[in-house]
Formats: C-alpha cells, structure tokens, sequence
C-alpha cells in the first residue's frame, strides 16, 4: 500500500467520524450510536463557556474536580460536569448538542446515562438560600443578595455552609440529599453547628464569634475556662453578700450608763443612702450579668461545656458559697 492510499484513508477516517459524530448529536436513536461519546475537549469548552456566562450549581463541581483530592470522582468526568450544567440551564446555547443527543426519548447513547451529583437547581438554590436567611442571620448570608443569588465564593459553598450550621432547617434537604450521593469537599465543613439539644462534639459557639474551639485543645481550654467563670460567679455572689452586710450593719454607741448614743453605719452612710443604693445596684448588676453569661454557655448545649459549668459551680459554692447564707433569688438566673 502506497503512501497516497494511507493518507486517503486516514482523511477518509477523520470525515467519517465526523459525519458519524454529527449525526449522533443530531440522531441519537441510530444503533451504532450506542458507545459514542462527545469530543471532551469540546466538553469542555461547553463548561468553561456555561460558568463564565452565570453560575450554576455545577460550577461548583467543576471548580471542586480541578483539586488534586477530588478530581478522581466519576462526577469529574467533563461529561457529568455538562450534563448537570444543561440538566439545570437545558436553554443556554452552549447545551444545544446535550438537548439534542440526551433530551430524546429514543436516544440510544449510554453517555447520555452518566452519573450526576443530584444537585439543586439554580432556582431551587437561591430559593433554599433565601429561606434560610430569612428566617436568621447567619454567617453566609452576607455573601448572598436577598434573593439568593449571586453569592460571593459560590451558591453551593456557602449554602453547605448554611446547612452545616442548622442541618434541619427544611430547606436543607437538598443539601442533605446532595451530600448523601456524593461526599463531596462542602459536605464536611468545618463549621460550628447551632443545635439546640444536648450533644457532643467540640465546635460550638460560646458566646462570641472568635470563640470556636477547633481541636482538642482548644476544647480543654474552653473547658477551663467555663469552669473559671462559674467560679467567678460564686464569688461575685459572695462579694456582692459581703459588701451589703456592711452597708446595712450598724454600730452602736453607748455612753458610760449604757444607755445607746447612736448608730452609725459602717460603709457608705448606712443601707438608705443613695450612694449606698447606687453600689448595691451596680452590684446587682455584675451579678446578674454574669449569670446570664453562664446561662448562654449552658444553652450551647454542649454536654462537655454544661458539665464543665456545673463542676466550676460546685467549686465555687465550695470555697465561697458555704459563707453566705442562702437567700432564695427573686432573678430568673
């Protein structure tokens, strides 16, 4: 065979495939379509093109694949990427050929059938987004406009990270039925949940935004912590009882009969001054303050962080508490 007759051959074989793919996007029902896949670099381009134009849900995914971590998943295949792209937005231009090829009844194409991450759709995204942050401000909803759309670091993102702060909002179930097909990096989040039952576990907010333990250690600090502040609880009360002993305590003079001169208080002009009432008030004030404090903690929820309470309360009654007659507390703390 002459080197002319291969090269008719080779052009021969490059025109019939491209005859053969065209009427595979255009006729998928043909029996020898079966095993035809779309060129990948055109795939591709499809999905550069798709996410430069809007975000979408699968933008997410393309932007998760191109991590060294995760790129192996069989939904970084370019066609998956595509597929949940045009599934969502079946109307931009650059979804023709998936339309043609995969929205037929008839179509005989097993690419057609490829695995996909069971995303929200943009509409449904926003919508999940908006109902969150409609119901209370968290972190993320900053990121979003109103609406739900246009979210600054991607919809997908900061929706997981909504949903991994309150999993049972209603509308996080697509996020849970998203990261039940597919463990994807956003499914795992390293975020403070807000759980209002008792539970385990080390990240909780206490009672500041910075205040997120991370670790171990970070837990075992807060820990000591929280028992150093219901200590200090104990003694504010303790203070707080001692110095009002001595605002109302009175000393009484007598003459050489016996007979009594007067009283004079002994801090402050006695119990009925106003300088006197000003420094129960403040006091009062401290107290209560760092009993709701304590409070807060507690309604973490958090078993370690209530017990480490609990224990800071018992050492403090211990070293202070047993001083000071009981009184039963008329605050709600």
């Amino acid at each position: 065979m002459n080197q002319l007759t291969i090269v008719v051959l080779m052009i021969l074989s490059v025109l019939g495939h491209g005859i053969s793919a065209k009427s595979c996007i255009e006729d998928p029902t043909q029996a020898s379509c079966v095993n035809f896949n779309m060129d990948e670099t055109q795939v591709n381009h499809h999905i550069t093109s798709l996410c430069n134009k809007m975000y979408m849900p699968g933008c997410s995914i393309e932007t998760v694949c191109k991590d060294n971590t995760y790129e192996s998943s069989k939904y970084c295949k370019p066609f998956s990427i595509y597929k949940n792209l045009c599934l969502d937005m079946p109307g931009m231009r650059n979804c023709t050929a998936y339309v043609s090829m995969c929205n037929n009844n008839k179509t005989v194409v097993k690419e057609c059938k490829t695995e996909v991450v069971p995303l929200p759709s943009s509409k449904q995204l926003a919508g999940d987004i908006s109902g969150i942050c409609g119901s209370m401000d968290m972190d993320g909803c900053d990121k979003c406009s109103k609406s739900g759309y246009n979210c600054d670091g991607g919809g997908v993102e900061i929706y997981s990270m909504l949903c991994t702060a309150m999993p049972n909002m209603d509308e996080c179930k697509d996020w849970k039925s998203m990261c039940a097909a597919a463990k994807l990096p956003f499914c795992d989040l390293k975020v403070p949940q807000m759980i209002m039952y008792f539970h385990d576990g080390i990240m909780d907010y206490i009672l500041f935004k910075f205040w997120v333990p991370e670790n171990n250690l970070g837990y075992a600090m807060s820990m000591l912590i929280v028992i150093a502040f219901s200590i200090l609880h104990e003694y504010i009360k303790y203070f707080r009882k001692k110095v009002i002993d001595r605002i109302d305590t009175t000393v009484l003079h007598q003459d050489h009969h016996g007979m009594v001169q007067e009283k004079t208080p002994l801090l402050l002009g006695g119990g009925n001054s106003v300088r006197s009432k000003l420094l129960k008030s403040f006091l009062h004030s401290i107290e209560v303050t760092w009993s709701l404090l304590c409070m807060l903690i507690a309604m973490t929820y958090n078993v370690g962080l209530f017990g480490a309470l609990i224990f800071g309360y018992f050492i403090g009654h211990f070293l202070f508490g047993c001083e000071v007659k009981y009184e039963p507390s008329s605050s709600c703390h």
